[in-house]
């Protein structure tokens, strides 16, 4: 649904382990990683955060954080590529950023676990949690704003909207 409000002029590059993903936008790129084969080289989700601000994205979109492309899409996102989107499987919107600062502190070793909460809450606007129901439907269940001083609930505001 906010792949569908990109403006048509911006270029918008995929990432993704499996193309889920089908945007009807027209100035869309897809990236898949790829296992390694024999006489094959991998290519992880990492790489291709990396190969893809060669194409000069305005807006990055990465299918599912599990490892180590977190550090290469924070620091995207921080050298000006603005309005990344991305997804992290969780239980709810405070746990997702529980998994981003576990899985960036995983690949930034030398990093505390505060340093990558505070990174990642100078770096991530909102986290939005969506939860699917018995039917299959998804439904927005949890908005949180990330601030200086932690995260802050928002799905009160935009419900009154």
């Amino acid at each position: 649904a906010l792949l569908d409000v990109v403006p048509d002029e911006q270029r918008v590059v995929i990432i993704e382990d499996t193309a889920e993903l089908n945007p009807r936008h027209p100035q869309s790129v897809r990236l898949e990683t790829r296992p390694r084969a024999e006489g094959i080289s991998a290519i992880d989700a990492e790489d291709l955060v990396r190969a893809a601000l060669r194409l000069r994205p305005d807006r990055l979109v990465v299918g599912e954080i599990r490892g180590s492309e977190v550090a290469a899409l924070i620091q995207a996102i921080n050298t000006g590529h603005d309005g990344a989107l991305a997804t992290c499987h969780a239980n709810s919107a405070t746990d997702a950023l529980t998994r981003l600062e576990n899985l960036l502190a995983r690949t930034m070793p030398s990093w505390s676990a505060e340093a990558a909460r505070d990174h990642l809450r100078s770096t991530i606007d909102l986290l939005v949690h969506l939860r699917r129901l018995p039917t299959g439907q998804r439904l927005v269940s949890e908005i949180i704003e990330l601030t200086p001083t932690g995260p802050r609930s928002l799905l009160e505001e935009v419900a009154e909207c």
